[in-house]
């Protein structure tokens, strides 16, 4: 057993965090099990209530653990991973990592382009432009609520197409004809605002991604700007860097 150095400079509560983050990334703990007991980690390391729980949340916050009212704390799931090397969908990714993808149209409306959005689809102020809000989720799990807007003269009658079951590029290339080919991405940390966090199921201020999307048809036209709030402790992405 590691033990804890309570004369170093280090907190005890992030060394408590560090050995048992250490666990779980080597596969000591596994997903889903279950952590040792307030009790038995304060007889173990010798340290407070305080510090147990500190340590416990530092890893909640990290997405490793998750707790459970009156059950005690549990290894979280892997995070979701997206890769960055090439175009992605939502859907087609989360079947790929064996997970149940959905969809929930919370809003779907035309309405005139605002300036940012204008800018971003390369439209005039003002021209109509369809914004299509959604949560996605992952074996009914909320994990990003995103919302795209679409030139409305490209997709006349996505006002009434199936969102719900139909995503979105399929129904682009399916019955627009229209493939989005590529795509610039920007990625920003943020902190989940009140009213984010209770569509998420996440606590209000959580760390969270926001991502931003302009997505391009083969011949240079702007299809799509999205922006996408991304549960910090569900997801991560990643990219693999070529050698030069």
């Amino acid at each position: 057993m590691t033990l804890l150095d309570p004369t170093g400079a280090v907190p005890l509560y992030h060394q408590l965090k560090e050995l048992l983050k250490e666990e779980i990334l080597s596969g000591r703990l596994r997903p889903h099990e279950k952590l040792p007991s307030e009790r038995e980690l304060l007889e173990t390391y010798g340290v407070s209530r305080a510090t147990v729980r500190q340590a416990i949340a530092e890893l909640a916050s990290e997405g490793l653990v998750v707790s459970r009212q009156g059950k005690g704390s549990f290894v979280a799931p892997p995070k979701l991973e997206q890769g960055l090397s090439r175009f992605y969908s939502f859907t087609e990714n989360m079947r790929r990592l064996g997970r149940t993808p959905r969809s929930q149209v919370l809003k779907l409306v035309k309405v005139p382009a605002s300036a940012r959005v204008a800018t971003q689809l390369r439209l005039a102020p003002e021209t109509p432009v369809l914004s299509l809000t959604r949560l996605r989720l992952a074996d009914e799990e909320p994990v990003m609520l995103e919302t795209s807007f679409l030139p409305a003269d490209l997709f006349p009658e996505m006002l009434t197409d199936d969102h719900a079951h139909v995503p979105l590029y399929t129904l682009m290339a399916e019955k627009y004809g229209i493939r989005p080919v590529k795509a610039r991405e920007s990625f920003e940390p943020v902190l989940l605002r009140d009213h984010q966090a209770k569509i998420l199921q996440a606590k209000p201020g959580s760390p969270a991604l926001l991502v931003e999307r302009v997505a391009f048809a083969a011949n240079g036209r702007c299809v799509e700007f999205c922006t996408s709030i991304v549960r910090g402790d569900k997801c991560r992405f990643s990219v693999e860097l070529p050698e030069e």
